[in-house]
């Protein structure tokens, strides 16, 4: 792996399928040249006038999920019931995933995230395949997200 490093090392040690290890090679476990040149790719949508940009959804985001649960009036998870959709949905909007697909995104980044084989290899293929068509979408139409960039 090129950069190999700390995050190379925990790669290995996991040992994640071939196929899905391109996936895992994120910009926090990549060293050297590879971390730069895929921190050049993600910076733009990182600007600081893009986060501001950001902000006004994210805080409706987390508005709309707080009204949710105060209509509901009775105990919840806050993790499940709040943190985990507002995570998933501002990442979304980062990336540039459709409102309407949102729900399923968001289930496939927890599977990702799961550590579990039987959730994690679906979820990541999903999320892959999803991400492949939006790159796609994107090239045709470009947008104001990371997929757009």
């Amino acid at each position: 792996m090129a950069g190999a490093g700390v995050g190379a090392e925990l790669l290995d040690g996991a040992g994640p399928p071939p196929q899905y290890r391109q996936y895992l090679e994120i910009l926090v476990l990549v060293d050297g040249p590879e971390h730069t040149r895929l921190r050049t790719l993600v910076m733009k949508a990182f600007a600081p006038r893009r986060i501001a940009a950001l902000r006004p959804r994210s805080e409706r985001i987390a508005e709309d999920l707080t009204e949710e649960l105060a209509a509901k009036g009775s105990e919840f998870d806050l993790l499940s019931a709040f943190a985990y959709p507002l995570m998933t949905n501002v990442i979304c909007e980062i990336i540039g995933v459709e409102e309407a697909d949102r729900p399923k995104a968001g289930g496939w980044i927890r599977d990702y995230e799961s550590d579990e084989p039987d959730r994690f290899l679906p979820g990541i293929d999903q999320l892959a395949a999803y991400v492949d068509g939006l790159l796609d979408r994107r090239a045709a139409e470009p947008a104001e997200d990371l997929a757009g960039l």
